[in-house]
């Protein structure tokens, strides 16, 4: 007889590195045989920045010491919908993207690249734990919606605004480092989940809802 799988699902909307980190302190006392963490491209950068740089607690997670909360960029959320870009695609799908709203979150800024940092340095210290008690580790990295529909924008010739060509770039530098990162934490196992997104939007599956929101709908998951 098959022994029951139990899943135990300990995600928060809103939550970031810092966050992770601390539920996994608590997950640990369930003795799990495997433990998923799920980065998500899209804000955890500036979420994780600002938990990390506004409370002392948890100091020691700052990469950067000479920066400050105060020197997060200013986001509008939700992106207002001026900011909103709309797309049809040729099988008649519509998608509607948010991209300087996400790019604000992997742009070239101290903040941004202080919050990777605390999301590079949670995960090695969950790493870390899960090897010393035998639990094995799985990252992966959750990717915008913008990100995973560029191929597909890409091979129909529509023409993207600024703010989504430079979110695509420097995303997807973002998580490749991230995922570099990530490979070397112990004996963690990290899972690519661009690629089968991206490869699942040119098959024009519905993956996201067609207004604004960013989060999968059940397909994309």
């Amino acid at each position: 007889m098959k022994k029951k799988i139990v899943l135990y699902d300990m995600s928060v909307g809103g939550w970031g590195a810092v966050e992770y980190l601390e539920i996994f302190r608590k997950a640990i006392h369930f003795l799990p045989r495997v433990v998923v963490v799920a980065f998500y491209s899209g804000n955890d950068a500036l979420e994780s920045f600002f938990v990390a740089y506004s409370d002392e607690r948890w100091s020691s997670l700052r990469p950067d010491p000479s920066i400050t909360a105060r020197d997060a960029p200013r986001v509008p959320f939700p992106a207002p919908r001026s900011e909103w870009w709309t797309v049809t695609f040729q099988n008649g799908q519509t998608v509607t993207f948010t991209p300087r709203l996400r790019l604000a979150a992997n742009q070239d800024h101290p903040a941004v690249e202080a919050g990777y940092g605390v999301m590079r340095e949670a995960a090695k210290l969950m790493a870390d734990m899960a090897a010393a008690v035998g639990i094995k580790m799985v990252f992966t990295v959750i990717p915008t919606k913008e990100l995973v529909y560029a191929p597909r924008i890409a091979q129909e010739g529509i023409e993207a605004p600024d703010a989504y060509r430079r979110l695509v770039e420097a995303e997807a530098a973002r998580i490749s480092s991230l995922i570099d990162s990530l490979k070397q934490t112990g004996q963690a196992q990290v899972v690519d989940t661009v690629l089968p997104l991206q490869r699942a939007a040119k098959e024009g599956k519905s993956l996201y809802p067609e207004n604004e929101n960013g989060h999968p709908l059940r397909g994309g998951y």
